[in-house]
């Protein structure tokens, strides 16, 4: 039972680390329109380049207080 625990415990935390790492990109229409979770500025940075974006839609509204926002604005 105790094993059972921890492998269960184990297990979880991977799944969690793979969630946290995952890259949530996806191709709507390839060349028009793609989608995603907020990136990190590196990631972003690399898709942009990667796939020629020049617009990106926050949905999130503004946030000038909000340091990552004012980050990806630049």
């Amino acid at each position: 039972m105790k094993n059972d625990l921890r492998l269960n415990d184990l297990f979880t935390a991977f799944v969690t680390f793979l969630y946290f790492r995952a890259v949530n990109f996806h191709t709507v229409s390839k060349g028009v329109l793609y989608r995603s979770a907020q990136l990190s500025l590196n990631r972003l940075a690399k898709y942009v380049e990667a796939h020629r974006i020049r617009s990106i839609v926050n949905l999130r509204g503004a946030q000038q207080s909000r340091r990552w926002y004012r980050r990806e604005k630049e």
